[in-house]
């Protein structure tokens, strides 16, 4: 049994939106420009697709392995694009859209998209709309989705009967096109240079003692990024061909429930009456494919291991979001014991090969602070920053590179890299002895993870992330800043009276950073 793909659609029938489907979604956008503003890492290029505000609430719904209907016009759904992540990040959308009054921060990373064509009116009458047509983007409702699954078999089957490439893709039943390849998890993560094996083994090490672990850190060291390229090299060590099915994802936050992640009601009103069908929630339905899985494995064989990724997993109620099911994620309690589901009432249990792999930021909220119960369950792993990525980046490979580079004894550019790396170095430093600071609100290293080769991109991770991120920890006390990070320099950088950053150029920059290194 797989899990129940949800339907969105959204409407691309204007000239922006189909602007930006082609460039963003149909032609992808690559690593080296999407890179420098998220941690996600999708290989050498993903499509990319972005919500404005106002329909958050939909987006937040989406989960990996789910599927985006773009209405091109005409009656038509042209394009059609399997979620791979979410991701809220204004800058990246700013990147990508510049020039809109709204930003379309709320970011949807898509496999590559598969040509269809849908009737509008036929989705309009699974849906029961009265028009053919949408207006803005929302969520296909379930009932419509149940009624494609009915007929064609999954969600799979509904877009394979539609293409217009005469290809295939795997359907939820398992069934597959002789000629189509598995969407196997392989391929891109088995290349990542800066994959450290090491540090994977004792990842997978004290996952396997466990069964879950955290991963935290400071903002902008790797945690997210880690733990996806972590779970696809972990199941390919342990299977020849993982399916991406194996991996999925979901982002806590404040208003995350119970409902959302183990099961809710969703209400079906007639003309005269009303009736509740339970929803399965994310970690639910990973559950059960998992032990599915396990149950259909032979004797002596390894069972298929599945991961949940839960991003920022201590910006929910942790407590209220596990519910009863809190007591089963101890290793000898899975598979063997089983608690009654609070909508339900049917008995569910966590099967052994399913794994949990969370993350947080520890800017936001102390470790010290997660849910006790939950606490004595997971393993953390720090992820500190780690300074030597970025000097890998930027190409210097001993400590004798990087301090000729400060020195100017190479290009500007170089002088401008490495000296960005020794001003986040020195200020982390202060950073960890200031009482109301600490480690946990360090600068993360993959704010410098920019275009090697683009300089204005360094001066603007500077300019619109490193120091609106000082400003945040000092709570808008830019003073503070000037006194107990940058030695009474910066003035190139912000306007100390006015209490505003300034624009710069790289020239500035670093002299200015040189003027805060050098009075470290």
């Amino acid at each position: 049994m797989a899990v129940d793909s949800g339907i969105y659609l959204a409407p691309c029938s204007n000239n922006d939106a189909q602007e930006h489907l082609k460039r963003t979604v149909i032609n992808g956008v690559d690593r080296d420009d999407y890179g420098q503003y998220t941690n996600v890492g999708f290989g050498d290029s993903v499509s990319i697709w972005g919500v404005k505000g106002g329909n958050e609430s939909h987006w937040q719904d989406i989960d990996a392995g789910d599927y985006l209907f773009f209405y091109t016009g005409d009656e038509t759904y042209s394009q059609v694009a399997e979620v791979l992540a979410t991701d809220q990040n204004e800058g990246l959308a700013e990147h990508l859209w510049p020039g809109f009054e709204d930003t379309w921060e709320f970011i949807i990373y898509l496999n590559e998209p598969i040509p269809v064509n849908i009737d509008s009116n036929e989705i309009a009458d699974y849906a029961g709309y009265k028009q053919n047509y949408i207006l803005g983007f929302q969520s296909l409702r379930g009932s419509a989705v149940d009624e494609i699954n009915d007929e064609y078999g999954s969600i799979e089957g509904y877009i394979n009967a539609n293409r217009t490439d005469g290809n295939h893709i795997q359907t939820s039943g398992g069934s597959q096109d002789p000629d189509e390849g598995d969407d196997s998890v392989v391929d891109e993560v088995l290349d990542e240079a800066d994959r450290d094996e090491e540090a994977y083994a004792n990842i997978a090490r004290q996952l396997e003692e466990v069964g879950q672990v955290v991963f935290y850190g400071p903002p902008g060291t790797g945690k997210t990024y880690n733990a996806q390229q972590f779970a696809r090299w972990w199941l390919h060590n342990l299977q020849s061909e993982p399916r991406e099915s194996q991996v999925r994802s979901v982002t806590f936050h404040p208003s995350y429930t119970y409902e959302d992640f183990i099961e809710g009601l969703t209400a079906n009103a007639t003309e005269n009456s009303v009736s509740y069908d339970i929803k399965p929630g994310k970690f639910k339905a990973i559950c059960e494919d998992a032990r599915v899985a396990y149950q259909e494995t032979g004797p002596n064989e390894e069972p298929p291991r599945y991961v949940l990724l839960i991003d920022e997993i201590n910006r929910g109620n942790l407590a209220q979001i596990f519910g009863e099911t809190i007591t089963l994620l101890e290793e000898d309690k899975r598979g063997t014991l089983h608690v009654d589901l609070a909508h339900s009432g049917g008995s569910f249990t966590i099967p052994p090969n399913l794994y949990v792999i969370g993350t947080m930021n520890t800017a936001d909220r102390s470790v010290a602070l997660v849910d006790a119960a939950l606490r004595r369950r997971f393993r953390f792993i720090d992820f500190p920053p780690d300074y030597g990525v970025a000097r890998s980046r930027f190409g210097f490979d001993t400590e004798y590179d990087l301090t000729s580079a400060a020195r100017g004894e190479r290009s500007d550019l170089e002088q401008l890299q490495a000296l960005s790396i020794q001003a986040v170095e020195q200020l982390n430093e202060t950073i960890i002895e200031l009482p109301d600071l600490g480690k946990g609100k360090q600068i993360g290293h993959s704010y410098l993870l920019v275009d090697p080769d683009d300089e204005q991109a360094l001066v603007d991770a500077w300019r619109y992330e490193i120091l609106p991120l000082l400003e945040e920890y000092f709570y808008g006390q830019l003073s503070r800043i000037r006194q107990e990070l940058f030695n009474q320099n910066g003035d190139s950088l912000v306007d100390w009276e006015r209490e505003q950053i300034k624009d710069f150029d790289p020239e500035t920059l670093r002299e200015s950073l040189q003027a805060i290194v050098n009075a470290g």
